[in-house]
């Protein structure tokens, strides 16, 4: 099935992940360095990209599930 709402959820999803494994890597790095500034903006960052990527994943399995919703209507009648 090609729905454009999956391929949109999808497509955001996949940028949120990648967006939290930057702020991860930098954050790692962060912490190897030492560098506590840097591990405390960057943790608030994480968490909020972290919230973010839930979010997204949620709405895309939502989304998801209304097709299968739509398949056992169809099935039914």
């Amino acid at each position: 099935m090609n729905c454009a709402e999956c391929d949109r959820l999808r497509i955001e999803f996949d940028r949120i992940v990648r967006l939290n494994s930057e702020v991860l890597c930098e954050y790692s790095a962060a912490v190897l360095m030492y560098d506590q500034e840097t591990v405390a903006s960057l943790l608030t960052a994480l968490h909020e990209v972290e919230l973010l990527r839930a979010e997204a994943r949620i709405r895309l399995a939502f989304h998801e599930e209304t097709h299968s919703r739509e398949i056992v209507m169809i099935a039914r009648q």
